[in-house]
């Protein structure tokens, strides 16, 4: 028998994915990427990203802006800074909505920053 998930139970598995994402990780990995006045939102939607990334969910506006409880055309604005910086790409979908990924880039720093995170600890 197969169970079908809820969109709540959905957002929970998200948020908990989010929640496995250290801070200062995300923040280093973009001062790595030479962003400056990196705000604490930020971090919180890139650690959303990361989570739907490892998940294999898409990255739309609408979907981000029900995951933070904010109005869509801000998430919007947000993803598009984001796209500006580097941190994510622009994929272009048949349809009416984007869909971004997270840049190359900024995977090879987190998972460099992440490599080297778990060597210290050792």
């Amino acid at each position: 028998m197969v169970s079908s998930l809820r969109p709540e139970d959905v957002m929970a598995i998200i948020e908990k994915k989010a929640k496995e994402v250290e801070d200062e990780r995300v923040y280093f990995t973009l001062r790595k990427m030479k962003l400056k006045y990196i705000k604490p939102a930020t971090i919180e939607v890139i650690k959303r990203i990361i989570a739907l990334d490892e998940l294999g969910l898409p990255v739309t506006a609408r979907f981000m802006s029900s995951l933070l409880k904010k109005p869509e055309q801000d998430m919007l604005e947000q993803l598009h800074i984001l796209g500006d910086k580097h941190v994510l790409v622009l994929k272009r979908k048949t349809g009416r909505y984007y869909e971004w990924i997270l840049s190359d880039i900024f995977k090879q720093h987190y998972y460099k920053v992440t490599q080297l995170c778990m060597e210290k600890q050792k």
